[in-house]
């Protein structure tokens, strides 16, 4: 049935929001989750807090490698969901308005390839310290997930988007099925309007959802 997959991040893959991890590790973490609820739940647009964050948080290279030493868990069943739609010679990609230096490890521990790995980016001095943003990235406003995903998918009817938040919610018009994944964070917005929603923990939830009844009983 489905060809593409294309995953968030946050809250999809990994159990936390990371850039709210790394908040933490700056001091600022209550101030930026506010922000971060925000924009997920739709309240305010992703260009309006998204800059702001980053200049609260300035993720410099070490505190990106102290995020990374952390590790925060995938959630349950990521890993195998992953390794069972590769089996099945599916492409799986990671759209994400994160960082690509953030996400890269993780995408790397998943098998997926870095040319799957949709994100924004960051940039840094000689010493490591942050310089700032892209912000004329796509993806640091509001509906960029779904412009993102429209230059990569290559048949509409065999696209699946899977995530969280109102901003992953944007890509539905740009893939056969939206799936809503509240196994980290229920968000009321996105099940209202999602065309699956998904409430288990574990990621594995997904699977009937995302393959054919031939390809459950290949397995």
């Amino acid at each position: 049935m489905y060809k593409q997959i294309f995953f968030d991040f946050d809250s999809t893959l990994v159990h936390a929001e990371t850039l709210d991890l790394l908040a933490d590790l700056a001091g600022v973490g209550p101030e930026v989750r506010r922000l971060t609820e925000a924009s997920m739940n739709g309240e305010l647009p992703i260009e309006a807090v998204f800059e702001k964050k980053l200049a609260m948080i300035s993720p410099s290279l070490a505190m990106i490698d102290r995020l990374h030493k952390i590790h925060p868990p995938f959630v349950e069943g990521v890993e195998e969901l992953v390794a069972t739609l590769h089996r099945l010679g599916k492409e799986v990609f990671i759209l994400t308005s994160n960082f690509g230096m953030i996400v890269a490890p993780y995408a790397e521990e998943l098998g997926i390839r870095s040319e799957c790995v949709i994100a924004n980016e960051l940039f840094h001095d000689d010493e490591g310290n942050y310089l700032g943003m892209n912000a004329s990235n796509a993806l640091a406003h509001t509906g960029g997930k779904r412009i993102m995903i429209d230059r990569y998918i290559q048949d509409k009817q065999k696209a699946v988007m899977i995530g969280d938040s109102v901003t992953d919610l944007a890509c539905q018009p740009s893939v056969r099925t939206f799936i809503g994944f509240a196994g980290v964070v229920a968000r009321e917005a996105v099940r209202a309007q999602a065309d699956v929603f998904v409430e288990e923990a574990s990621a594995l939830a997904l699977l009937p959802h995302l393959l054919t009844k031939q390809e459950r009983e290949s397995l």
